[in-house]
C-alpha cells in the first residue's frame, strides 16, 4: 500500500511471472486485530475481479483474514494455505477462527504444513493435501561439508512466547564450552542475565544466516511443547539439515515427524546431552556431515510446490466433474 501512488493502483513486477497489486487504502488495516472493513473491501475485491477476468482464477489464501476479499472475489477456486494454527497466535485476533471456517466451507482445496492442522473432514468438503516445509538448496549451495564446525549451538528463527528461555539457560550453565547463538527477533528475554555463551545476534539477512549455519556445529528448537507448537513443521530443521547440521529439538515434535540425525529432549539434561551427541556427529568427518544434509534431499520448495500444484490440478477436475450441464429436455 505504501507504493501505491495517491490514489492509483500499482501493479508493479517482483521476479518473471511474480506481480505485486499495491491499492491505496484511506487506513491501512490492523490485518491481525481487526476484521477488514466494508470500505476496504470494496476497494480490493473489484480492482482483484477486473485484473483476474480474462482468465481462470485460482486464490491461494494463506491467512484467514483475507476471507471478506476472497468471497467478493468469486474465484474459479480457493486453497485455503492453512500454515499455521492463527489462533494459537497472542497478537491475533480471537475472531479469526471465524473467518478460518467461513474459508473452510469455500474452499475448493485445503493445504496443511502438519497433518495436526487439518479440520474435522468430517463436516468439510473440501480435500484436504499436506504440503510440509522445506528448504531451498541454492541458499545452501556454497555449503563445505569438511570444513571445521566450532562447538555452536544455532537457533534461526522468531523468539517469542512459544520459545523456552527457562531451558536454554539451563542447557547454556550445564555446556559452558559450547555458544549459543540466537538469530532472529526477540521479544523478551528474561530477567535475570543470561548466561555469557548465549549470544543475541538479532535479525540478519538471510544469506548471512544460511552462512552462519556452515560454522555451527549444533542446531536447536528449544520449544514449549503446547498444543500451538505441536501443529508447527519448523522451517528451521530442513534448512539445519540441508546445512549439514544435526539437530535437538524439545518434545513439540512428534516422534512421527522425526528425520535422521534430529533428536528429541524431553528436559533440560536430556537437551544439553543431545546436543553433546549431535556435535559429535558434525565434528566425526566429512561424510556425516553430508548424510545429514542429505535427510532432506526430497524436500524444496520445488517439489513442495509441485505437490500442491498437483493437488490443485486435480481439485479443479473434481469441480470441473461436479458440475452439471443444464437440462436442456
Amino acid at each position: 500500500m505504501e507504493h501505491a501512488i495517491g490514489n492509483e493502483v500499482v501493479l508493479a513486477r517482483n521476479i518473471p511471472k511474480v506481480w505485486s497489486l499495491f491499492v491505496p487504502l484511506a487506513i491501512r488495516p490492523d490485518w491481525n486485530k481487526a476484521r477488514l472493513s466494508e470500505g476496504t473491501v470494496k476497494t480490493f475485491a473489484p480492482v482483484l475481479k477486473h485484473l483476474t477476468s480474462s482468465c481462470a482464477c485460482d486464490v491461494l489464501v494463506m491467512f484467514p483474514g483475507w476471507e471478506p476479499v476472497v468471497s467478493a472475489m468469486e474465484p474459479d477456486l480457493i486453497v485455503y494455505d492453512r500454515l499455521d494454527d492463527h489462533a494459537g497466535f497472542e497478537h491475533v485476533r480471537a475472531s479469526i477462527a471465524e473467518d478460518e471456517e467461513r474459508l473452510f466451507k469455500q474452499a475448493g482445496l485445503i493445504s496443511v504444513s502438519h497433518n495436526a492442522l487439518k479440520p474435522d473432514l468430517t463436516v468439510i468438503e473440501a480435500p484436504c493435501v499436506t504440503v510440509r516445509n522445506g528448504v531451498d538448496p541454492l541458499s545452501l549451495s556454497a555449503v563445505s561439508f569438511s570444513s571445521e564446525r566450532e562447538p555452536c549451538a544455532i537457533y534461526v528463527g522468531a523468539v517469542e512466547s512459544w520459545f523456552d528461555w527457562e531451558l536454554l539457560c539451563d542447557v547454556a550453565t550445564q555446556l559452558p564450552a559450547m555458544r549459543f547463538d540466537i538469530i532472529g527477533q526477540v521479544s523478551g528475554i528474561p530477567d535475570p542475565p543470561l548466561p555469557r555463551n548465549i549470544r543475541l545476534l538479532g535479525e540478519r539477512r538471510h544469506e548471512e544466516a544460511m552462512m552462519r549455519l556452515t560454522k555451527a556445529s549444533v542446531g536447536i528448537v528449544p520449544f514449549y511443547v503446547t498444543p500451538f507448537t505441536r501443529t508447527i513443521n519448523a522451517v528451521k530443521i530442513y534448512e539445519y539439515l540441508g546445512a549439514g547440521l544435526p539437530v535437538v529439538t524439545t518434545a513439540f515434535l512428534d516422534q512421527a515427524d522425526t528425520l535422521p540425525f534430529v533428536h528429541r529432549a524431553e528436559d533440560a539434561g536430556a537437551f544439553a546431552a543431545a546436543i553433546e551427541v549431535a556435535h559429535a556427529e558434525a565434528e566425526a568427518d566429512e561424510d556425516t556431515r553430508r548424510m545429514a544434509s542429505a535427510t532432506v534431499d526430497g524436500a524444496s520448495w520445488q517439489a513442495r510446490a509441485t505437490t500442491l500444484l498437483d493437488a490443485m490440478k486435480q481439485a479443479r477436475g473434481r469441480r470441473k466433474n461436479s458440475i452439471r450441464p443444464p437440462d436442456r429436455s
